[in-house]
């Protein structure tokens, strides 16, 4: 072995990415297999990942901003952040880089999750089916 860690080999910021894309595949497995798949109303999953989305987000744009020549996440991104993550990360997006950059990151970091949400939804249907309700 050769002593490296997953940051050593990723990076902070990839590292923090790669845990974010595990909390939206986990999250929703988690939904199958406490039976709230289905469910309209919010759930304490929904809760737990939702805290774990903003966190891990604010924490991938300020490690972001120090790993390059990119600005510090500002007043405004921080706060849209807290309250509307896709929002918030657009808005540091587009104030720490140049328009194509920013939008290619940003499609990337979005499109990572989708992907991440519905092959953990995939499989947690597949593994842990529920029948909907009946009203």
């Amino acid at each position: 072995m050769s002593g490296h860690t997953i940051t050593g080999r990723v990076g902070k910021r990839g590292a923090i990415y790669i845990a974010l894309l595990a909390t939206a595949f986990s999250g929703s497995v988690a939904d199958f297999i406490a039976g709230t798949a289905y469910d309209t109303s919010l759930n304490p999953t929904d809760i737990v990942i939702m805290v774990a989305y903003v966190a891990l987000t604010a924490w991938w744009c300020t490690e972001d901003s120090r790993r390059g020549p990119y600005r510090y996440p500002s007043g405004l991104a921080r706060i849209f952040t807290l309250l509307f993550v896709p929002l918030g990360l657009a808005i540091y997006m587009l104030q720490s880089r140049r328009f194509p950059q920013a939008l290619k990151t940003y499609l990337l970091f979005i499109g990572g999750l989708i992907i991440a949400t519905a092959a953990g939804s995939w499989l947690g249907e597949l593994f842990f089916p529920l029948i909907p309700p009946q009203r």
